[in-house]
Order: structure tokens, then sequence, then C-alpha cells
């Protein structure tokens, strides 16, 4: 059966995290994504953390089923090559700097000039205008920029960052919205365009989501650090169980009557503290111990159950070991086990699930130039002997 996106070519020059997320998702549903790299390979192939070869997790986890190719875009004589590739391809995605030679390479006025029809995905850390468009950026400094940090961690200690990428992974999907956007877009016009993401753009639309913005704007409400709990929501914090950690969060009032009563603790219903949503936020604190009483007296799995039977959402604090042995991220095969020179690698499962025509998330996960014959042989027609003499001068 063909994927969704079968018969759609990506080039990808993008490196690191939200790119590379992108185009794997995008080859999870059937684009052939070719990775363009320069000769010897890129340098988050050996980012850490390593495999026991060498190779970077982060590489190994955003790199299947994407065939690779080298070219130094540097070079001048790569710019012609660069241009037959360009002619063959619907998607280019890179997260070069605003202004530098590689994006000048790839710039889309230059693209479009080669194929009307190509959409160009930039990924950036702040835009591709606006003053700081030509800083550079990681997902720690939006995280930073994007008020997130100030909201985070425990009263009176500094600023706290969440250890998940989530800005990145955020971006990507943003770039992998945009793109599945301007394919749709190019089938009722035919022509191409460029879709512009970034890091912090991505960042603060999840903060205002939350509405930390919008309640100082209309409220003049600073918030600050509560630690693990909810802001605006309690009881909504993580509580400690004989043997680990439960989060608990029953955010509206049917789920904290719902639990209360599955707890045996029905009294709290006539307690002017608890009596409804805002003022249990005011009482946390009493909550919280309250609450967290009843859950030292138990295991995680005797809280589950009663969660469960109240419908009230609640969950473990997990260790990898644990995520990897959990039944449900196993029967949604949300790790996958893919083969690499170090044997078979545990990587992340497609988060998408399409009931006709669904992706699938499998290797294998090429080396650095693996399949320059294929590609320039049988795709631009280039014949052995140019093939050898471009590798020879450090073009491929």
């Amino acid at each position: 059966m063909m994927k969704v996106l079968g018969g759609i070519r990506i080039l990808d020059f993008s490196r690191y995290a939200s790119g590379p997320v992108a185009t794997m998702m995008l080859a999870d549903m059937g684009a052939e994504v070719i990775r363009v790299e320069k000769p010897g390979g890129e340098d988050d192939r050996t980012l850490p953390p390593l495999s026991p070869s060498g190779t970077g997790l982060l590489f190994m986890n955003c790199s299947r089923h994407k065939k690779c190719i080298t070219l130094n875009l540097r070079h001048e004589e790569a710019q012609g090559i660069l241009e037959g590739l360009v002619k063959k391809a619907d998607v280019v995605v890179h997260n070069f700097l605003p202004g530098t030679e590689q994006w000048k390479v790839l710039e889309y006025e230059r693209l479009n000039d080669i194929n009307p029809k190509i959409i160009l995905a930039a990924v950036s850390g702040f835009g591709q205008d606006g003053p700081y468009s030509k800083r550079p950026g990681f997902d720690s400094v939006a995280q930073a920029m994007c008020g997130s940090m100030s909201v985070s961690g425990f009263p009176g200690n500094p600023p706290t960052r969440a250890q998940s990428p989530w800005v990145d992974v955020l971006t990507a999907s943003h770039c992998t919205i945009g793109i599945m956007l301007a394919l749709y877009e190019r089938v009722k016009t035919g022509r191409g365009q460029m879709v512009d993401v970034s890091l912090l753009d991505s960042a603060v639309f999840a903060s205002a989501i939350r509405s930390l913005m919008t309640d100082f704007q209309l409220n003049g409400a600073k918030s600050e650090q509560i630690g693990n709990n909810s802001h605006y929501i309690a009881p909504g914090n993580l509580f400690r169980a004989k043997d680990g950690w439960v989060m608990i969060t029953a955010a509206v009032e049917p789920l904290w009557r719902r639990m209360v009563k599955e707890m045996g603790k029905s009294d709290l219903l006539d307690d002017q503290r608890f009596e409804d949503g805002p003022k249990r936020f005011e009482n946390r604190d009493a909550l919280n111990l309250i609450i967290g009483q009843w859950t030292g007296e138990r295991t995680v799995d005797e809280i589950l159950v009663v969660m469960e039977r109240a419908h009230v959402p609640a969950g473990p604090v997990y260790t990898a070991d644990q995520v990897i042995n959990d039944p449900q991220v196993k029967y949604r095969k949300m790790l996958v086990d893919i083969n690499y020179s170090d044997g078979n690698v545990l990587l992340s499962g497609l988060p998408i699930r399409l009931s006709k025509t669904p992706g699938k998330a499998e290797g294998p996960i090429a080396e650095a130039g693996e399949h320059n014959e294929g590609i320039y042989r049988g795709l631009l027609g280039l014949e052995q002997r140019e093939i050898s003499r471009l590798k020879d001068r450090g073009i491929i």
C-alpha cells in the first residue's frame, strides 16, 4: 500500500532537531527524504549522547527512512548539481541562519527561479525577519525567552527549563503542518511558496495558549513559580506514594467531586476552603497536604486504581526503563526497534495514526553519502566517472 506522501521528494539540509524531526515524520508517511550533508557528514552525527559506535542518538532518532547524500554547498561547481536536485524536488528544508552563505544558496527567490513549484521550509531560532532574525537559537533559549522558565520550578529557586525538547518538537510539528498546507495550496494553484517557522514563535505560541501573557495583560497577573502545582487549578500536583510519585489533576468540578468520593473524603465537599475552583487553588497548600497524606499511605498502583475508578486523570512518574516497559507505550508502538550498526536500536515511534493510509516508523539509518551513486546517477543521470571526479575534488 502506498503511503499518503508517496511520490513527494524532499531535500533535507536541516541539522539537529526541529527540521530533522519534521522530515522524519514526513518520511514515516511515505515522502522520499534525501538528507544532504557536507562531505564526510554533518556534526549532528556525533552530537552526544552517543551509541557504542560513536553515533549521536539524536541523529539516529531523526534519520530513519532517509537517503543520505553529500554535497559541498560552498563549492562553485556544486551549484549546478544543486539546481538539478531542486528541479527534481517538491520540498526543500533547511535551518541555516538568515544571511549566511548557505542560507543565500538556498534563498527562496533563487529556488523559485529554478523550480516555481518548489516549497521551501526554513526553520530558525527567531524567524526569517525581525530584529533577532540573525541570531542563532536553540530549544533552551526559546524556553527562556517565551516566559515558560520564569514560572517553572519551585519558589526561590532559579527559573527552570524542561529537559524534554518541547520547543524543538513543537516547531517540527509546525514545520510539518506548514509543508502540508503549502503542498495542498500547490494542488490548487500549481505554485510553491515559503514556510517560515521558528523556535521562539512556537514557544511564545505555547505560552500564549496557556494564557500567561493574556492573564498579565487583562488582569495584571504575574505568574510565579509554584513547583509541580498546576497554575489556576487545584488539585493538580505531584503526590508521594509509598513506592513512588503520582501526578493527579482534578481540573474541573465533576472530577473534584468524583475524586474525593472515591478517596473516602466526601467531607471535603463541605469544607468552605475548597468549595470552588478558585478557592481550592487559593488554599492549595492545605489541600495538597490532605491529599498527600492519603497518597502516602498507598502504593502507586493503589492510587491509580482509585483515580481510574473516579475517571480522574492521573499517572505515575516514570524513569526511562519504566517508559520502555509500559504496556500502553508498547501497544501503541511509540518505541520501535530499528536496525543499525549498533544492533537493534530503540527509537521514537510515530505519533500520528491514519486509519486508511498509515505511516510506519522503520529503518534503515543511512551513513553519510550512502546514496550518492543512486541519487546522482539514478536521479540526475551523472556518469560514474563524473561522480568519482566530484568525490575526488571534495564536491560530494
